[in-house]
């Protein structure tokens, strides 16, 4: 576990991962989900090297087929500690022949963590040292707790947003008006009875508020250059997930081959992507 510290927050990350375990004030308020397993083990997983679910967990590239779990494995990999200071830390992940055995790709995955103030700077940089495309996804997952039930929360964006969601969107295009001109999205129990809030083209803001209604307490997630944008409780959980991601789930008409599937980023040999998403304690 690794600690970084300011005179604003404490925030520890696992090398399992590389995933966030706390979002610590200095008033003792905890911004993060806690990881009880009555309702979800995890906190914050990183997303990669795909976003979502995969049709029958498969996909192709150059005629080979490949099995590859919902979310992909980075989360379940032990991430080495490139450097750590008290405010700083960047985790790595290489390509090794297990993972060419599901994703025959070479790779260097850092996810870099840094405190400014009262924010948690979260950079994500793939770097293909190949001279090959590489194909890639990368998310997050982060659970903000909302200790009092999610409906005394409400999610404002920084710019007016009509939202649809695509309930099923491996099997299904349909999608469903959730917002209509308008900053605020409420947070209702019932959204999540089946699964997610999943916005296919993102936002037009860059930013949102998750805060609650009385007090104001809650953070504001920055997400710019992130495509999609999901929302994710198990059902009536005392948490919401706010996912900013580069990659999106397989779609009824797409036909399995990697390189033609939404969402997906191609990565030229020698070039790195390179995201950077913030949290900011209110």
């Amino acid at each position: 576990m690794v600690t970084l510290q300011n005179k604003e927050l404490t925030v520890t990350i696992a090398e399992l991962g590389a995933e966030l375990q706390s979002i610590k004030a200095t008033d003792g308020t905890e911004y993060l989900w806690n990881g009880d397993a009555a309702f979800w083990a995890k906190r914050a997983p990183v997303l990669f090297p795909i976003c979502g679910a995969l049709k029958n967990n498969e996909y192709r590239y150059n005629g080979v087929t490949y099995t590859l779990q919902k979310h992909g494995y980075a989360r379940l990999e032990t991430f080495e500690v490139e450097r750590a200071t008290d405010t700083e830390a960047v985790f790595l992940l290489r390509a090794d022949d297990k993972s060419r055995e599901q994703y025959p790709f070479d790779y260097e995955l850092r996810i870099g963590y840094r405190l400014v103030g009262k924010t948690v700077e979260i950079a994500y940089d793939v770097k293909n040292p190949s001279e090959q495309p590489l194909y890639m996804s990368i998310g997050s997952h982060e659970a903000y707790v909302c200790p009092e039930g999610i409906e005394q929360y409400e999610v404002v964006f920084a710019e007016p947003e009509t939202l649809y969601t695509t309930p099923d969107p491996i099997n299904s295009n349909d999608t469903q008006l959730v917002i209509e001109n308008s900053n605020v999205l409420p947070l209702r129990e019932e959204d999540y009875a089946i699964d997610a809030l999943i916005f296919r083209n993102g936002t037009r803001s860059d930013s949102l508020t998750l805060r609650h209604k009385e007090s104001g307490r809650g953070v504001e997630i920055r997400y710019e250059g992130f495509d999609h944008l999901l929302f994710w409780q198990p059902y009536k959980a005392p948490f919401i997930c706010v996912e900013p991601w580069c990659g999106y789930p397989d779609t009824p008409e797409h036909d399995g081959d990697i390189t033609k599937k939404v969402g997906i980023q191609k990565v030229e040999g020698g070039d790195t992507f390179h995201r950077v998403h913030s949290i900011t304690v209110l």
